[in-house]
């Protein structure tokens, strides 16, 4: 499991998806990128399109996508102006941003959905907060040996436990992704209530097809 502050490369989180593999229901693409570049899962053959037509490409088939912006992740610098390119099309951004003004600079820029991935997250009360602030928020729950975050007492909560109380602070979408290493589809029937779910990445766990309640994370190079 990566250390918080250390976010795993393309390669620790993305899969092959297993041609048997079946991905029922709606697709989140994800996408990492840094220095404009986009990353490609490792053991992929070829190289990558150019980042704006992989990102274009990708908005025009499945109207979203979900853009892990690792500079802004590692070195605290969203790549504002690339946001702004695809301003209301579609486009989720998981920026690192750990306070709420950086939240509102990813959305102006033209960011569809503002990420809050709980690896940044210092208190409970911050995603209470960011959740009464605006709807265009999304919460992300990474989870490997237990939840990926500064705070102590949160890595140890059940992660539908932490999309509950996303629930009640107003947020409606979550993203949980998963360590390659925990192979069980989760079974969290009672939460898929008024909070709409993407589980992913599709290829790191069997049995997500049999879940319609759940949205799959599939990265882009699966679905090009």
């Amino acid at each position: 499991m990566w250390e918080v502050g250390s976010p795993p490369s393309p390669g620790e989180l993305y899969l092959p998806l297993p041609p048997s593999e079946t991905v029922a229901g709606e697709v989140l693409p994800w996408l990492a990128m840094r220095g404009g570049k986009p990353l490609s899962p490792t053991g992929l053959p070829g190289e990558a399109p150019p980042l704006s037509e992989l990102i274009a490409d990708t908005l025009k088939r499945h109207r979203k996508l979900l853009l892990w912006d690792v500079d802004g992740i590692e070195r605290g610098r969203p790549q504002l102006e690339l946001y702004r390119r695809f301003e209301g099309r579609g486009l989720w951004v998981d920026a690192g941003v750990d306070n709420l003004e950086g939240f509102i600079d990813v959305i102006v820029a033209g960011a569809e959905v503002a990420v809050l991935n709980l690896r940044t997250l210092t208190k409970m009360a911050y995603l209470q907060e960011a959740g009464k602030m605006t709807e265009k928020l999304a919460v992300c729950v990474e989870e490997g040996d237990g939840v990926v975050t500064r705070d102590r007492r949160i890595r140890y909560m059940r992660p539908q436990d932490l999309f509950r109380e996303a629930q009640r602070s107003g947020i409606t979408k979550g993203v949980y992704l998963r360590d390659s290493g925990l192979q069980a589809a989760p079974d969290w029937v009672e939460t898929t209530e008024g909070i709409s779910l993407y589980s992913g990445p599709v290829s790191s766990f069997k049995g997500l097809s049999r879940m319609p309640s759940w949205r799959a994370v599939v990265d882009v190079y699966e679905l090009i």
